[in-house]
């Protein structure tokens, strides 16, 4: 059973037309990669999947359960968490304050005045696994708001992990980066689903990413799904490199 399927889903904003019709499954552990042009729809796959809005029509499973109109807090509950376009973290406090802060809400316990001894060893042990899977131990007693944007979408996502998502649906996760920060985050999503198993969705611009690390890509073109198949199969796909690859893509796959 595929953890995510989208059956005929369809999302209309009065007369534009965002999503026409689209399906697709995703498998336990896959890595997907969401791509397409300016306005093709893909922010507005993650909104559906995420629950921000429900389609217009069709369907959205997972986990064998429909989700259609479950809200996006229940759909946390339920393991699906996302990350934006722009990095969503707090900037005054350090980076161990952050994760701290994420840990304590992912365990219920942002409203207790008091937290005891074993309850506290628990969230630090916690924190301690989040820090070492997203390697930003260096920098633990670093303001956020200090740190490059490199390092804040890492703690972005390190927030994103206190979740323990089945799901992670990543918006852009190398955007304004430098290549020393990119090479980072994607060894990060590498690591987080060939080591730790999360399935994992991510909308990519810098096609040599895309290419290089997922499963499989989906292609979306003016709301309609294109193409999708493994990233040797989409590179020699004319109808894709017409609508948004060119003809660089058959030397990036090749």
């Amino acid at each position: 059973m595929s953890l995510l399927v989208l059956d005929s889903v369809t999302r209309r904003f009065g007369a534009l037309q965002a999503l026409k019709g689209i399906s697709l499954s995703v498998e336990e552990g896959e890595l997907r990669a969401i791509i397409g042009p300016n306005g093709a729809g893909k922010t507005t796959l993650f909104n559906l999947i995420s629950g921000y809005f429900p389609p217009s029509q069709g369907s959205i499973s997972f986990a064998g359960s429909v989700i259609t109109a479950v809200s996006p807090n229940a759909l946390v509950r339920r393991g699906i968490i996302r990350t934006f376009q722009i990095t969503q973290i707090f900037l005054a406090l350090t980076v161990y304050e952050n994760l701290r802060v994420a840990v304590e809400c992912a365990m219920g316990l942002q409203l207790r005045p008091y937290i005891g001894r074993a309850t506290r060893a628990r969230v630090e042990a916690r924190v301690d696994e989040l820090i070492e899977v997203t390697r930003i131990g260096a920098k633990v007693d670093r303001i956020a708001g200090e740190l490059s944007h490199g390092d804040q979408r890492v703690v972005e996502i390190g927030i994103a992990l206190s979740r323990a998502p089945r799901l992670l649906l990543l918006d852009e996760p190398t955007a304004g980066m430098g290549d020393e920060e990119t090479r980072h985050m994607t060894d990060l999503i590498r690591r987080l689903n060939r080591t730790n198993g999360i399935t994992m969705l991510f909308v990519e611009h810098d096609m040599a990413i895309v290419f290089g690390i997922a499963d499989r890509i989906t292609v979306l073109d003016n709301g309609a799904l294109l193409a999708e198949g493994s990233a040797a199969e989409i590179a020699a796909n004319p109808r894709v490199q017409a609508a948004y690859l060119g003809d660089a893509a058959g030397a990036r796959a090749a």
